[in-house]
């Protein structure tokens, strides 16, 4: 009887050990598996894209008081009728004219040459003050771009209307930074 017993026992272990294994679970946990991989390349990814985001928005902060200098030297030069002091922050695609107690700004841009007036030693205008009204950067000209506002006063001491505003274009040359472009707006 012992003899059948472990007999029985051996045939039972025997017959539930060559059952054929289910094999759709490891497939599920495979495919399980890879989507998370991809799930976590994506998301390396798109962190990679905000490390490289927030590095470019360090940078435009370290460098905001860098240019803000060079556009209050801008405006200085301007309002003074000081060519040296534009000269040290305008680029070589810039030239300053001087003709009849006049300053003049010229440059090509988009084709065209572009000539401003930059002081007047005959205005009637005085300067008094600027704001920065607005900066940032051009991604797709790599370069960056600083909104001012000058106040100036008539004979009278009368704000004049309309207010000048003024854009500078910064780039990077030779290591520098300078304007290449300027424009004003009223």
């Amino acid at each position: 009887m012992k003899k059948i017993i472990v007999a029985f026992l051996m045939c039972i272990l025997i017959i539930s050990g060559c059952t054929p294994k289910d094999d759709t679970s490891d497939i599920e946990n495979n495919n399980e598996v890879n989507k998370l991989k991809e799930k976590v390349k994506a998301l390396e990814s798109e962190l990679e894209k905000k490390e490289a985001y927030i590095e470019s928005i360090k940078e435009q902060e370290d460098l905001f008081p860098v240019l803000s200098n060079k556009a209050l030297t801008f405006v200085r030069g301007q309002t003074e009728g000081n060519i040296h002091k534009l000269k040290e922050v305008i680029s070589d695609n810039i030239s300053i004219v001087e003709e009849k107690g006049k300053i003049y700004g010229v440059y090509e841009a988009y084709g065209q040459k572009i000539k401003y007036l930059l002081y007047d030693e005959n205005s009637k205008r005085k300067y008094k003050d600027m704001v920065i009204q607005g900066y940032g950067y051009l991604e797709g000209e790599d370069s960056y771009i600083i909104h001012i506002r000058e106040f100036y006063v008539d004979e009278n001491d009368k704000p004049v209307s309309p207010p000048t505003f003024l854009n500078l274009y910064f780039v990077q040359v030779d290591g520098n930074w300078k304007i290449e472009e300027f424009g004003f707006d009223v």
